[in-house]
């Protein structure tokens, strides 16, 4: 009788933790769409006026996809170029649990003075197209996720020189600092950033400094999705916008594509245009991430 207990027991926390079939899925058109109309504002980096607009266009399609909250994050800081404002905007979908994930991606383009028409269409405008597409994805669910989403949009990722205290990082620091400062913190369970996902070729290359047990739980999903062959570790760290995160010993990803065009040639050059995104990788990396935020991590 014991050991049919334990049997049945096992059995039953099995059933507890197999993947949940029902999760969300991305609508790659969509998707694209607004990669395109992020892309289609220009020029972004922060501070600048296009920067505002799109921010704007950010909340305003996160209300229209039904995020439950919407609030812009304005706050000033320093950086070589002198001040800048910065303007992190935050949708909440409301979960099970108060607990929160953080979603997130930076919005903001590099500014270069040598190539001023630099308009990222996947560094940045794919990461903040997908995460678009994926509220309306989550909202349009007859159920809701496990813990909170805080999708956030981080302004100030690009350094203006070089990355360092006061150069890059902008938003995600920010934004850890004030949770950190009330008290919020303890309750952020995992963050997961999006970082050029658009790619036709798609190679998302997981940084060594991202969270092993969520970078297996990322592989396992790709291989159960049959997308193996885009998912792969990177050859070293990074700094991106999982960093502020994993220095305040938050479990944290960084889902990026930094195999961008024969050796990373597309990365930050006029080669970063739209007819290097294709729907079908945005909705491999949505849905892999749908799936992972379905898992309850």
């Amino acid at each position: 009788m014991q050991k049919i207990f334990i049997l049945l027991s096992l059995l039953l926390f099995a059933g507890c933790s197999a993947e949940r079939d029902n999760a969300p899925r991305v609508d790659g058109t969509l998707a694209y769409s607004l990669v395109k109309e992020i892309y289609d504002f220009g020029p972004r980096p922060s501070g600048s006026a296009r920067l505002r607009d799109q921010s704007i266009f950010i909340a305003e399609k996160a209300k229209e996809f039904g995020a439950d909250m919407v609030d812009v994050q304005d706050f000033t800081d320093i950086t070589p170029s002198g001040k800048i404002k910065f303007r992190n905007v935050i949708a909440e979908i409301k979960g099970i649990k108060e607990k929160f994930l953080v979603i997130g991606c930076h919005y903001d383009t590099k500014k270069f003075i040598s190539l001023p028409s630099f308009a990222g269409a996947n560094d940045s405008a794919s990461g903040a197209g997908l995460l678009l597409a994926m509220i309306k994805a989550l909202k349009s669910s007859p159920e809701k996720p496990y813990y909170t989403l805080r999708i956030v949009f981080f302004d100030g990722e690009e350094c203006q020189l070089s990355y360092g205290e006061h150069d890059g990082l902008h938003g995600s620091r920010h934004y850890v600092k004030e949770l950190k400062k009330s008290g919020g913190l303890k309750n952020c369970r995992a963050a997961l950033i999006l970082d050029m996902v658009g790619d036709k070729d798609l190679t998302i290359t997981l940084p060594s400094d991202s969270d092993h047990k969520m970078a297996s739980e990322i592989f396992r999903i790709a291989r159960k999705q049959n997308k193996a062959e885009h998912f792969s570790w990177f050859r070293g760290s990074m700094l991106d916008d999982h960093t502020p995160f994993r220095k305040e010993g938050i479990a944290a990803v960084d889902i990026i594509d930094f195999e961008y065009g024969n050796s990373n040639g597309y990365w930050h050059t006029s080669g970063d245009t739209m007819d290097k995104i294709s729907k079908e990788s945005l909705e491999t990396v949505g849905n892999l991430v749908l799936q992972l935020i379905w898992n309850k991590l």
